[in-house]
């Protein structure tokens, strides 16, 4: 072995990937772990020094075993360090998820969602969803009485998705509706809530709202739109259609901006459907837009139904329409039913509700304040309530074949006696028209079926079924003297 004229020449290529590996080092120093960075000098130091001793001997190539091995060091601590960061990523990642589902559940909680809504109160029903495009959202809602008399809708939009929607989303419905609680008007509540978030606006995000005050004892809606969607109003026994009212700027857009509102009556029986943009702006894989002309004909499937009905029917329509594409935006409606002041002054209690066995406890609830106001007895009160929980799974179960559907509960209770109307436009059917089942005869012998309206007619002192404009109607009557 003998070293030529070259010796030094071939030792040239280790050393500028030295040099440019010292440069790549200084460089981006700070950027690096401690781990990462001692292991990289070890690379660029170990062959200098195997250069060094490799130059006073012979026949062994030194170089090769420190970059060897000097790489393999660089390289293990590299893979390690990027196993730790990916395991603390996922750990923040998971906390990340956490915080942003505890945010999802403080700001459903911020929003109206116990149904009925108010339940003492006779003359409107009441009922609203919001389903975020992600975990939080911008859109929101919200109703709540001012006075005795008067009860106030917020329907809103706020520029934007996600965390920054949201924290926006929350201070706009604060403020709001703490100046509606002043009882300001419409106008006056959309004008000075934006000055107050124009004040303080460095991130220059805006809010789309309708907002209306209903006078309950007349029907009088008083209503100011700052860029909202259009509503849409259903007249008693017609269909919707949207209402073209007179648009303000944006909450948030300007400084100084006046608002101006109108005034319509709603007879009873009439409902108010508000939504956000997320409905006709739902987008299909094929990029085309759900409109407003589907949405009034989703309307129009059964414009009759209970307003948990109503929004439900435009939920299947629009997912019906969106099929397999993502959802873009936030989906928030609310569709109000005005019953009239005359519905206050009757003895009688109105629940309407979904026709769905997850509602009964809600159902029986509502029977049970009435029977417990009136010391109804105990025994009766039992048999009440497992005749009413028979009448309304039959309903849930079989009176609307074709999807969902209501139940309307009709009761009259006094210290004497308890009349239940339970009402529903299912498929007609009259339970009493069947015979009683023979008790005489086994199980297995026994047609089935006939056992729980039996149970009714033996545990009630009266029952009628009546069918009448669509709608099944199906009263007992319980004499508590009888007990």
């Amino acid at each position: 072995y003998s070293r030529g004229t070259g010796y030094l020449l071939s030792n040239l290529s280790p050393m500028l990937m030295l040099a440019i590996d010292i440069i790549l080092l200084i460089r981006y120093r700070k950027n690096m772990d401690c781990r990462v960075k001692s292991a990289f000098w070890m690379y660029m130091v170990a062959p200098i020094i195997a250069i060094i001793i490799q130059s006073f001997t012979y026949g062994i190539q030194f170089i090769i075993f420190a970059t060897v091995g000097a790489a393999v060091y660089m390289f293990s601590v590299i893979v390690q360090n990027q196993n730790e960061k990916y395991e603390k990523q996922q750990k923040e990642n998971s906390r990340i998820e956490t915080e942003l589902m505890m945010a999802s559940s403080i700001q459903a909680d911020m929003l109206p969602n116990i149904y009925p809504a108010f339940p003492e109160r006779k003359e409107f029903d009441i009922y609203a969803t919001m389903n975020p495009a992600k975990e939080v959202g911008g859109d929101f809602y919200d109703f709540f009485l001012v006075d005795d008399d008067h009860l106030c809708m917020v329907m809103a939009d706020v520029s934007g998705k996600g965390v920054p929607a949201a924290l926006f989303m929350m201070a706009s419905k604060i403020i709001l509706a703490n100046n509606a609680m002043m009882g300001k008007s419409p106008a006056e509540i959309l004008t000075d809530t934006n000055a107050a978030i124009c004040s303080n606006n460095r991130e220059e995000m805006f809010v789309t709202v309708w907002l209306g005050i209903l006078e309950l004892s007349t029907g009088k809606l008083v209503a100011a739109n700052a860029g909202h969607e259009f509503p849409a109003l259903c007249k008693p026994n017609g269909k919707f259609e949207l209402i073209k009212d007179k648009h303000g700027f944006v909450i948030g857009g300007m400084d100084g901006i006046k608002y101006k509102e109108y005034e319509m009556t709603l007879e009873p029986g009439t409902k108010l459907f508000l939504y956000t943009d997320g409905v006709p702006e739902a987008t299909n894989s094929d990029q085309e837009l759900f409109g407003t002309e589907r949405m009034i004909e989703a309307l129009n499937v059964d414009p009759s139904a209970h307003p948990s009905g109503i929004l439900s029917r435009v939920s299947q329509g629009v997912d019906a329409f969106m099929r397999e594409a993502a959802q873009f935006d936030d989906l928030t409606m609310l569709c109000l039913e005005y019953s009239g002041a005359d519905a206050a002054g009757s003895d009688e209690r109105v629940f309407k509700t979904e026709a769905n066995t997850s509602k009964l406890p809600d159902v029986l609830a509502f029977i049970d304040e009435l029977l417990e106001e009136n010391d109804c007895p105990p025994k009766a009160q039992m048999q009440i309530d497992v005749s009413v929980e028979e009448l309304f799974v039959n309903i849930a179960r079989y009176a609307y074949p074709g999807g969902d559907g209501w139940a309307e509960i009709h009761a009259r209770v006094t210290p004497e006696k308890a009349e239940i109307t339970i009402v529903d436009e299912g498929v007609p059917y009259d339970p009493l028209a069947n015979p009683d089942p023979d008790l005489t005869l086994s199980s297995e012998e026994r047609q089935i079926g006939g056992l729980g309206v039996y149970m009714v007619k033996k545990q009630m002192d009266n029952v009628t079924y009546e069918y009448s404009d669509g709608k099944n109607a199906l009263t007992v009557i319980k004499n508590f003297y009888t007990v």
